[in-house]
């Protein structure tokens, strides 16, 4: 989860003013209060509403509005609030009238309560335990720290010494990443940061490049998202060592339910990235699942590759766009990573990487020859 609208890895609309609505029995007061205040220090906005304020059908249309102005809408789940009428009443609103109709997600927190006795019509959801520890995971939600250097072909593109996008390392002068990185940013201000773990090593193990040349690859949609790639050319040659390794590209694309991986150093909230290099494994889901009308709905062209987080719930944040989708034995960069939906953990809206192998002959073509780099724009913007 990203904190509001336009955060994601690419810009999306999205209706919704809030990020949350937390809804609970009033004997829960201390764990809402904790999760609300936990959410808030992360950056996000929302309401917090028990039953004394929800008590009757007369305000089941103010509820509604405020229901469907949040993202998500959190219901938490005890011994008290599961057998009370004012649970399933808040449930079914959410259920039917949001979910079918105005995209806002219910996240069932259970507070001491097994699945079993989760009511029938929750219990499809995805179900989040109070109790355990990392249920709202910094940068890449749901994934844990790399052992430093584990992935030194990782590189951080940086626009005024920030860090914006990922990056992989395939040749000593060369990097792969997102084209949308880029957006109206002047390539010429950039620079690249091969051998890094955490984001503010100053010692002798990173290496920091300007770019030479940037070469968006020519089939790239900013509307549709096909062909998001980027080949930046570094000015200078990158030292391998521990801390700087190459990382090839694929034989083939990876297959249905194959297990891959993702790294980043993506937003934790209030726009704070990650000061270390987080990781998240993944599962390719089947192409078919992505288009059906209940997920992207056609969006997804034969040139992407669609995603889910292990465990589920877990997701890409921003800042990690642009980095390497990587699969195989021996590591590979199958995919770039793209898109996600507004809600980043919406798993009907799955995180969505750009195919290295459909694109792999102009990846080669253009590492051999280069390119001739688009104008930078006449104002830099950071």
């Amino acid at each position: 989860m990203s904190p509001m609208c336009g955060t994601s890895s690419v810009p999306s609309r999205c209706p919704f003013p809030y990020d949350f609505s937390l809804w609970y029995f009033p004997e829960d007061d201390p764990v809402a209060s904790r999760i609300a205040e936990r959410l808030r220090q992360e950056g996000f906005r929302g309401f917090t509403e028990h039953q004394d304020q929800v008590a009757g059908t007369s305000v089941i249309l103010t509820a509604r509005e405020v229901i469907e102005a949040s993202r998500v809408a959190i219901l938490l789940l005890s011994a008290r609030s599961v057998g009370d009428p004012w649970c399933q009443r808040v449930s079914e609103w959410n259920l039917i009238h949001v979910i079918h109709h105005h995209g806002t997600k219910v996240v069932p927190v259970c507070v001491g309560v097994t699945k079993a006795e989760v009511p029938p019509f929750l219990q499809h959801l995805i179900l989040l335990d109070y109790q355990t520890r990392g249920w709202l995971q910094p940068s890449i939600i749901g994934g844990h720290e790399a052992k430093p250097h584990s992935r030194p072909y990782m590189v951080s593109l940086q626009f005024g010494g920030v860090h914006v996008c990922g990056a992989a390392l395939l040749q000593q002068r060369w990097v792969l990443t997102a084209a949308h990185c880029l957006a109206q940013r002047s390539w010429t201000s950039g620079r690249v940061v091969v051998g890094l773990h955490n984001l503010k090593d100053r010692g002798a193990a990173p290496q920091t490049f300007p770019i030479r040349a940037a070469c968006p690859h020519p089939g790239y949609d900013r509307e549709t998202m096909e062909n998001d790639l980027l080949l930046l050319q570094l000015e200078g040659k990158v030292t391998l060592s521990q801390t700087r390794q190459l990382i090839r590209l694929p034989r083939r694309g990876p297959a249905v339910g194959a297990t891959c991986s993702l790294a980043g150093w993506g937003s934790r909230g209030r726009g704070k990235l990650s000061p270390t290099l987080q990781e998240l494994e993944v599962t390719v889901m089947d192409p078919r699942m992505c288009n059906n009308s209940r997920f992207w709905n056609g969006g997804i062209a034969p040139t992407m590759i669609c995603f889910q987080g292990k465990p589920r719930g877990s997701a890409p944040s921003k800042g990690d766009s642009g980095g390497p989708l990587v699969c195989g034995k021996r590591a590979e960069v199958a995919g770039v990573m793209s898109f996600t939906g507004p809600n980043i953990t919406d798993p009907f809206k799955p995180p969505v990487a750009t195919s290295t192998i459909k694109d792999k002959k102009w990846i080669q073509k253009t590492l051999r020859r280069g390119c001739k780099s688009p104008p930078a724009p006449a104002h830099r913007t950071y």
